[in-house]
């Protein structure tokens, strides 16, 4: 596992979750974004992360469960696909999209 450092991108998972009315039933989906560490321990582990929009939150507080997977051979690649996305595209459904989408960029 690669220490994450101040200033690295990184995958952030999310795990979302819907409840119904029938106790029994309920979706769940992970969503992946491009995000950069605004904050980390000197053992690597992410406390706090900053959004393409320059938003820093605190993992604690997240909803989702979030988790961290570092990036470490492909920093540049990921820099020009956030710089590249639009807005709202900053988005994947899949670890196996965003890969796909860092080694085209």
């Amino acid at each position: 596992m690669t220490k994450a450092k101040k200033g690295d991108l990184v995958a952030l998972e999310t795990t979302l979750t819907a409840h119904f009315v029938n106790p029994y039933r309920s979706e769940t989906r992970s969503e992946w974004t491009l995000v950069r560490v605004a904050s980390a321990t000197r053992d690597g582990i992410v406390k706090a992360i900053e959004t393409k929009w320059g938003c820093v939150q605190k993992l604690a507080h997240m909803t989702g469960n979030p988790r961290v997977h570092t990036l470490p051979n492909h920093q540049e690649q990921a820099a020009r696909l956030l710089k590249s996305c639009a807005d709202d595209q900053n988005y994947w459904n899949s670890a196996e999209q965003l890969r796909a989408a860092i080694l085209a960029a």
